[in-house]
């Protein structure tokens, strides 16, 4: 049940990105979470530079360079990396 909780802890904190462009393939049941990102190969490797790994989209069936696919961690990481994925997202 612990995953389940910091699966919502990160789609509620992505949920404020949802104006930027991002959107959350859904609904996530796994320790994963796909999320559409415009720009996402800069994106990746700006959170990538900040200290955070991200999987590209494009090595899964049907997806895109737009997708990245995210772990779900304990709130404490999820907190930094809504952080650096805010600060990925202004540069």
């Amino acid at each position: 049940h612990r995953i389940a909780a910091d699966r919502a802890h990160l789609l509620a904190g992505l949920a404020r990105f949802a104006p930027a462009g991002l959107r959350v393939a859904g609904p996530a049941q796994g320790p994963f979470v796909l999320l559409r990102v415009p720009g996402a190969s800069a994106v990746r490797l700006r959170l990538r530079d900040l200290g955070y790994a991200v999987r590209r989209g494009d090595t899964f069936p049907g997806l895109d360079g737009e997708w990245l696919r995210l772990a779900v961690r304990d709130r404490r990481t999820t907190a930094a990396f809504l952080r650096a994925l805010e600060q990925a997202l202004r540069q």
